[in-house]
């Protein structure tokens, strides 16, 4: 009987990935957003939050039933996070030190973005995007390509002046 409840009670504190994916990022996002004046945001938290949300946001995830459940949410606020940043650094330099110096990123981000929007096209769906969730993954996907679009075209623009 006593080992029984020892395993029952494991079972219920074990660690979940997922759980931790799902609070970090909108956490991130608040952050990120507040930090966005900071003098280090730019050189520091910008390039490497960018690329921890575009880490957590293609990678798989466990098959437990139970994180599968959470990944359309857990896809949705790393999409939004890197949303938050891209934003933020349009408004600091017009994304002149993303297009510059973290290019590789931005592009990755961009492309992880497009092909959610794509997958999304043809009928796929994430383990948990039942209801608005997958209008919320459609929504913050497309606004990332829109912003990746908009950075980039801002670069062309100072680069090749008409």
């Amino acid at each position: 009987s006593g080992s029984s409840s020892t395993t029952s009670r494991h079972r219920e504190t074990r660690y979940h990935s997922t759980g931790t994916g799902l609070i970090l990022a909108p956490c991130l996002a608040v952050l990120m957003h507040a930090a966005r004046h900071a003098p280090e945001y730019l050189a520091v938290l910008m390039p490497e939050t960018l690329e921890l949300a575009l880490t957590l946001g293609t990678r798989p995830m466990t098959s437990t039933e139970e994180d599968r459940a959470l990944e359309a949410a857990v896809l949705t606020g790393n999409l939004k996070l890197a949303l938050v940043i891209l934003d933020g650094c349009l408004e600091r330099d017009g994304g002149r030190s993303l297009c510059l110096e973290n290019m590789n990123v931005l592009i990755g981000v961009g492309d992880w973005a497009a092909r959610v929007m794509e997958l999304l096209e043809k009928g796929v769906r994430t383990p948990g995007q039942g209801g608005s969730q997958g209008a919320k993954i459609g929504r913050a996907a497309a606004g990332v390509v829109l912003k990746v679009d908009e950075l980039t075209a801002k670069l062309r623009q100072s680069m090749f002046p008409i």
